[in-house]
């Protein structure tokens, strides 16, 4: 018998942010990591690897008669400065590296779930989209940002 409860929570939107920002934060080894969006042109590189988690979308998902859940999407930046000016360095080495961290940090959590509930938090999130980002001209950083979904119960459909 699957004893896997239907959904999760209920919870608010802070804490799954929260919640994920640290997961990213601290698996992926972030020194700076902001909630909103940045101009990396304005950071010191010295920052290197920044960590970015910007709020998209929330879509309710109605289904009777569960309460009604919310599918969201985020946008999370990774931004690291590049080591070397030669034209023939390729930058997408930090980048899959770091990308690879991405994955850790989302791996399933629950030992009868195929993904990451956040320790149980929300019902999954999971990587959609990569878009990739490399830049050696007028600019010392290089990134790839990442949709994020997730679905959780909010707190106040309970």
């Amino acid at each position: 018998m699957n004893t896997v409860p239907l959904t999760y929570g209920p919870v608010t939107r802070e804490a799954i942010y929260v919640a994920l920002a640290k997961q990213l934060q601290t698996v992926m080894g972030f020194s700076t990591f902001y909630r909103a969006r940045v101009n990396l042109s304005n950071l010191n590189a010295n920052l290197s690897p920044v960590g970015v988690l910007m709020q998209a979308t929330s879509k309710p998902h109605y289904k009777e008669p569960m309460p009604t859940r919310y599918v969201d999407t985020c946008v999370f930046v990774c931004a690291v400065t590049q080591q070397s000016t030669d034209p023939s360095y390729v930058a997408a080495t930090q980048l899959n590296n770091m990308r690879d961290l991405l994955d850790l940090a989302l791996a399933p959590d629950e030992p009868d779930r195929s993904h990451c509930t956040l320790g149980g938090l929300i019902d999954y999130v999971r990587p959609t989209q990569d878009v990739y980002g490399e830049t050696l001209e007028g600019s010392s950083w290089t990134h790839f940002g990442t949709t994020l979904e997730f679905r959780y119960t909010p707190i106040n459909e309970v």
